[in-house]
């Protein structure tokens, strides 16, 4: 009997398993992520392509041309950014009675970035390998008659990561991606390996 193909996904509509892992670089400029954590409260991700299309131009055209690719901006909206992130990315301290506190010029750490988005086949996962986010904004306001939710939002940068001598910047799986990689997903952070 013939394996079932599956189904190509042709929308997307939600987005939900936000999770992140703190980027390690060795001394050698290896790189390693420590443990995947999740990130509840996921509300929206708005990336742009960062670099431009680069042309030569010989013989009275375009002689040769590629996409500068380095990447994405954006912004990352979240109900409320967790104080465990806070403490792993932007180097905030608590201390014994349980304060937080925000400390100035502490070197904040790049991460990856995973999460998952509905589409209309099976969810699609994705990973950006090298993301770094600015501090989240903050907005209060008095109670109104109705509940109105203040959302966080933090600017990312997402940068290509060399692997196997090439520049990766994000990969996602496909409806062909094995039972394994696919629930496997957010266990651990893995950079892609040379094609056969």
């Amino acid at each position: 009997m013939a394996a079932a193909v599956k189904k190509a996904p042709k929308i997307t509509y939600g987005l939900k398993n936000l999770h992140y892992a703190v980027m390690e670089i060795a001394e050698d400029g290896t790189v390693s992520y420590g443990s995947v954590k999740s990130f509840p409260g996921a509300v929206k991700i708005s990336l742009s392509p960062d670099g431009e299309i680069f042309e030569f131009r010989a013989d009275d055209g375009v002689y040769y041309e590629c996409d500068g690719s380095d990447g994405y901006t954006g912004d990352l909206e979240v109900a409320l950014v967790p104080d465990e992130f806070k403490i792993d990315v932007f180097g905030w301290e608590k201390d014994s009675d349980g304060l937080l506190h925000e400390v100035s010029g502490a070197p904040h750490k790049h991460i990856a970035l995973m999460g998952q988005m509905a589409t209309d086949a099976v969810a699609k996962r994705v990973v950006f390998y090298d993301v770094f986010c600015g501090r989240p904004n903050l907005e209060y306001e008095t109670k109104q008659k109705t509940m109105n939710v203040l959302t966080q939002k933090m600017s990312l940068t997402c940068r290509p990561i060399e692997s196997n001598g090439k520049n990766y910047v994000k990969s996602s799986t496909t409806p062909e991606a094995s039972e394994d990689k696919y629930n496997n997903f957010f266990k651990a952070v893995k950079l892609p390996e040379a094609a056969a």
